[in-house]
């Protein structure tokens, strides 16, 4: 009967609730009346009453607020509380059990688990444009997989897109600079940066924003597997070649914590570049697997060699063959510093 009760408290309170709405049986779904929700926002509903060992509780996964469905009435409705509570569990703070007053049982309800949703884009994707549309000309143009076409987005101006998801003062980017949108999700799909690639005249081919300080320029933790090999790149879009790859954006390849044993970092093709070679030999020192890109080919990274026509596999067989570590990798960066293109 206790569920039952819950069921109905559920409907004497849902006219409280804003865009109130049940999902399926035993799932409710409401703007929270306890944060508010989203300020900017209004459609965002994140408050979620559920069903657990016949007995409701109540979530918001903007603001954290979780309870028995009884403290939440309480919240909002200290008379309903009343009746929800003799109806569930008696009249008074005790009832008739076999002719003897007995205490209402006290119930210490275990904090329920959530798993956080993932951050919602208010972008359109690159799906979403029109076939047209430049920054879908620009993203078929550098062969990026069609698997990502919903996966990066276009913002009209990226500074005031920048402002709205950091707690970061951005306010110094240029105004009404359309770029194209790459987002950096954490490992479970939370917003953590965003990297925008111009797409008309500007100084700053490509700017990294992040949404708080301490974040770090990661891309690719929502797909990474940590239990096979790691590969990690220099930029995003070289990242969506290569299968289980990361890219560090703005940052030293070496810095991430990862198991050496099972990573391999790789640099920019650029012998002459000087920041690139201090950063390739650093990580040859500090014990990483590298690779060490051979003379015979002209490119500059892994998109280069996409649009010169090879194909995934070929790459990642070029790759494999061109890992080294240790001495080895010493004396082939040394070689390689030297090729003249």
């Amino acid at each position: 009967m206790s569920l039952y009760t819950d069921q109905k408290y559920v409907g004497l309170l849902s006219p409280r609730l804003d865009l109130f709405k049940q999902v399926r049986q035993n799932l409710w779904n409401s703007r929270c009346p306890i944060c508010g929700d989203s300020s900017k926002n209004k459609s965002k509903k994140r408050l979620y009453i559920y069903e657990k060992k016949q007995s409701l509780f109540v979530k918001c996964h903007n603001c954290g607020y979780g309870s028995n469905l009884g403290n939440f009435i309480k919240e909002l409705d200290p008379h309903l509380h009343g009746q929800y509570v003799v109806e569930r569990y008696g009249e008074g703070t005790k009832h008739m059990v076999f002719g003897k007053k007995e205490k209402i049982p006290e119930f210490n309800f275990e904090k329920p688990k959530f798993k956080p949703q993932p951050t919602k884009i208010n972008l359109p994707s690159i799906d979403e444009l029109d076939g047209e549309h430049f920054a879908r000309k620009y993203f078929e143009s550098r062969k990026i997989p069609e698997s990502f076409k919903d996966k990066v987005y276009f913002a009209e101006d990226f500074r005031e897109w920048a402002q709205e998801i950091s707690k970061i003062d951005y306010s110094n980017l240029g105004k009404d600079e359309p770029r194209m949108v790459i987002p950096f999700f954490d490992m479970e799909g939370k917003l953590i940066a965003a990297q925008g690639r111009a797409l008309g005249k500007s100084e700053l081919r490509y700017i990294t924003v992040k949404v708080e300080e301490s974040y770090r320029k990661i891309y690719g933790l929502d797909r990474w597997n940590p239990e096979d090999t790691t590969y990690i790149t220099e930029g995003p879009i070289d990242s969506m070649f290569l299968p289980n790859c990361l890219a560090v954006a703005g940052g030293d390849l070496q810095t991430i914590k990862m198991d050496k044993e099972q990573t391999v970092l790789i640099f920019d093709n650029e012998p002459r570049n000087e920041h690139t070679v201090k950063k390739l030999m650093k990580a040859i020192d500090d014990g990483w697997s590298v690779v060490i890109w051979g003379k015979e080919r002209k490119f500059k990274d892994i998109n280069d060699l996409i649009m010169s026509g090879l194909l995934t596999d070929e790459i990642l067989f070029i790759i494999n063959k061109r890992t080294m570590r240790g001495l080895e990798a010493d004396w082939a960066a040394r070689e390689w510093r030297n090729v003249q293109y």
